[in-house]
């Protein structure tokens, strides 16, 4: 019996690259880029209720202050390739965030938080976009705004 072939490396890499931008895009402000990250029926669970496609998840980051600086420090990445098709993966954050003025330097605070991601990675017509995304806080700064 055969199967299927492609290229495993390849499509870890294109995940934990999603992975990476979505930090890039988020603390940048890059509303538009940040929700093509998504495939279109995607689902991103943050808050109480999940947001369901690229309209919902680029209205809400829309919404965000933009006098902040923030940064979402992402690592211990590890992509599972299901096949050729899909795949998952679990990565960590670390939350820094200062509201106020946006100059940099500003003055740093401890994390906000740490949380797990949990992914779930599609191939679509653009390439490989996050089908589905969960956020669990394992840590949370006691003055933490989530």
């Amino acid at each position: 019996m055969s199967t299927p072939h492609y290229d495993r490396h390849l499509i870890e890499r294109e995940c934990e690259r999603l992975v990476l931008l979505y930090a890039r895009y988020a603390d940048s402000f890059q509303d538009d880029a940040f929700a093509a990250l998504f495939a279109d029926n995607a689902l991103l669970h943050r808050g109480d209720a999940p947001l369901i496609g690229r309209d919902a998840i680029r209205e809400a980051m829309g919404r965000r202050r933009r006098d902040s600086v923030v940064r979402h420090l992402c690592s211990n990445v590890i992509i599972d390739v299901i096949d050729a098709g899909n795949a998952s993966g679990v990565s960590y954050m670390t939350l820094y965030r200062h509201f106020g003025a946006a100059t940099i330097p500003t003055p740093m605070t401890a994390p906000e938080m740490i949380a797990e991601y949990h992914d779930r990675f599609t191939l679509t017509s653009e390439g490989w976009r996050i089908a589905e995304r969960q956020a669990l806080i394992v840590l949370k700064h006691p003055a933490s705004t989530h």
